[in-house]
């Protein structure tokens, strides 16, 4: 995703939401549609969907990346991303694994090859399988 680096979030709407004023990652004001009683899951999920978003085409992140910068486990950064509808716009593509491999998902190697088709249009290149983190390895400005 090129541009501002912005990506919009799922959002909960049912009518009884409300304007939440908070900072975004890049320090400035992000208005969100919240319902009251909200899980907090869903609250995690979408502060995992800003991160990823922030993520600039031909580079990528490791699950531990963006949970550190979330402030969760990088299992959680994993179900956020496979709780993702298809067609989505966040880059979901662009997080891998600590080792720079894509991580094969069990019944699901569609996806792996989808996402390793994926970052090599970006330019990423996949050496015996793997990227090279030093090369290609997001360093986020937070």
């Amino acid at each position: 995703m090129k541009g501002s680096g912005r990506l919009a979030v799922p959002r909960v709407m049912s009518g009884k939401e409300h304007e939440l004023r908070a900072p975004d990652l890049e320090g400035s004001i992000v208005f969100e549609r919240v319902v009251p009683g909200m899980p907090e899951f869903e609250r995690t999920f979408r502060r995992i969907y800003r991160v990823v978003g922030r993520i600039p085409e031909g580079t990528v992140a490791t699950y531990g990346q963006i949970a550190g910068i979330v402030g969760v486990g990088p299992r959680q950064v994993g179900q956020a991303l496979k709780a993702l509808p298809v067609g989505t716009k966040c880059p979901w593509h662009r997080v891998i694994n600590a080792r720079g491999t894509v991580s094969i998902r069990v019944g699901a190697r569609k996806a792996y090859l989808v996402q390793q088709r994926l970052l090599k249009a970006e330019g990423v290149t996949f050496v015996k399988g793997k990227v090279d983190l030093d090369v290609y390895r997001w360093h986020a400005d937070v």
